[in-house]
């Protein structure tokens, strides 16, 4: 049984290769790399390596695939992953992902795919969001119920109301797909069959998907602004509570905290929901939720690609 993966990638070189490095460590038979920019040092490093396809995304790509190319970056995705899927045939398994996501198993993934019944078409990976200032530190996504609103206020009791489940990113995951179903096709977190979202699935609860959707306040303030027009934090995304918040997504409430108090409140806010502070080390801990999933990304760049070992960037 053999499984891969693919993934649209706007990054520096380095982080392309963490993700290459570390996703071939696991055991992926096949990594499909679309380059959203270009990237030459990740292109020489990638281009000759047996079980990496790189293909970058080149308006020629586009001419090719589409006719133009995609405003939106996850449609852009999403015809890469669709181009992926079906050159995929020697794979039983094919898993679209982003790159700051790392598949983390318990068990031998191999063999935890090999087990799902041919019936099921998907195997479904539920996120941990990465804790910034951490050593490889996650939160888990809070379990529903009706204890949830009073957990979330417990750990995060001024922004809690604006989050789901605790995460500022998806809560959904990504999936795996079974290949050589070609009535099937990917969306960004889930799988369809014509216009039809496939609930036929397999709960991979050994597995983790380890999203790094923020390292470092810096790394985090950097992406801010484009995540709120066009990614986790926009416009269009329903409120996390309804009632208690008057309708007000996590957008709005970001809009008005940075014309209330600027950067002081995204401050504020990335102290309480985002930092590795002992105090919500603690409170993880106490309600379960506190998770350790050792990465060793350098270590993997280095051992797959060895003449990239000290890349910075």
């Amino acid at each position: 049984m053999k499984w891969g993966i693919v993934s649209t990638i706007k990054a520096p070189a380095r982080d392309v290769l963490n993700f290459v490095a570390y996703h071939l460590d696991l055991g992926a038979d096949q990594l499909f790399i679309y380059l959203d920019a270009p990237n030459p040092v990740a292109v020489q490093a990638l281009k000759f390596h047996p079980k990496v396809r790189v293909t970058v995304c080149t308006q020629a790509h586009w001419k090719e695939r589409n006719g133009w190319r995609p405003k939106k970056h996850q449609v852009r995705q999403l015809f890469n992953a669709t181009h992926a899927y079906q050159r995929a045939q020697k794979l039983e398994w094919l898993a679209h992902i982003d790159v700051d996501e790392f598949i983390f198993s318990s068990n031998n993934l191999r063999s935890t795919l090999e087990a799902i019944p041919a019936s099921i078409p998907t195997a479904r990976m539920r996120p941990i969001e990465a804790l910034a200032g951490s050593q490889d530190l996650y939160k888990a996504l809070m379990p529903s119920g009706q204890n949830r609103n009073n957990i979330l206020d417990t750990l995060y009791p001024e922004f809690g109301r604006y989050l789901k489940g605790g995460f500022l990113s998806h809560v959904g995951g990504k999936i795996f797909l079974r290949t050589g179903l070609p009535e099937l096709k990917f969306g960004i977190h889930f799988a369809s069959r014509g216009d039809d979202r496939v609930t036929e699935t397999s709960e991979l609860r050994d597995v983790s998907l380890c999203h790094r959707h923020v390292t470092s306040w810096e790394n985090w303030r950097a992406h801010f602004d484009y995540r709120h027009e066009k990614g986790s934090y926009r416009a269009d995304l329903t409120p996390a509570r309804v009632a208690e918040t008057a309708n007000t997504n996590l957008h709005q409430m970001l809009t008005n905290l940075i014309a209330e108090e600027g950067e002081n409140g995204l401050q504020r806010f990335f102290d309480e929901v985002c930092a590795a502070t002992p105090d919500h080390l603690e409170k993880l801990k106490a309600q379960n939720l506190l998770r350790h999933c050792p990465l060793d990304l350098d270590a993997k760049r280095a051992k797959h690609f060895p003449e990239h070992a000290d890349i910075v960037a």
